[in-house]
């Protein structure tokens, strides 16, 4: 048998493993997107066991997971989490998410760390549960901001460094 010669690149031709990085997401992305299908699903399952109805009530059997919801709050979940997976297609869309939900995040945790459960002003069907995982989500909100986006990376496209 013959042994093939190798194949030789023409000058100006790129590397094809170089410059085939923009189909790997960054960490944020993926983490964008995971925390985005939790927030769908979340909202889903809230309007699930509200059918939608007070939106701005407090009824003590209306929890998915031990989280309070009303349909308000199932809202705000679904709107996060579309944003979210949204978020997955473009890595600095994925650091404006993360920042999105350390903001929302951060804003949903003060909002039940100060709010009395059942109060008037409890609109938002606030938990002890509901507390931590809204503070759980500011700080992800944070290390999605935070995670690297590729850019500048060696197979970034721009050749090695």
């Amino acid at each position: 048998m013959a042994q093939q010669a190798p194949e030789t690149k023409q000058p100006g031709e790129s590397n094809p493993r170089l410059t085939r990085w923009h189909a790997q997401p960054s960490g944020g992305q993926y983490c964008a997107a995971v925390v985005g299908a939790f927030y769908v699903v979340l909202g889903l399952l809230g309007f699930a066991v509200t059918g939608g109805q007070g939106w701005t009530g407090a009824d003590p059997t209306w929890n998915v997971a031990s989280v309070g919801v009303n349909p308000l709050l199932n809202l705000v979940h679904l709107l996060l989490g579309v944003a979210g997976l949204a978020a997955y297609l473009k890595a600095g869309t994925a650091r404006l998410y993360g920042l999105l939900l350390l903001v929302a995040g951060g804003a949903l945790f003060a909002y039940g760390l100060l709010v009395s459960p059942g109060s008037s002003a409890d609109v938002l069907h606030t938990s002890d549960p509901g507390t931590v995982l809204h503070a759980a989500t500011a700080v992800a909100g944070l290390l999605i901001a935070a995670l690297p986006t590729g850019r500048g990376r060696a197979d970034s496209g721009k050749g090695e460094r």
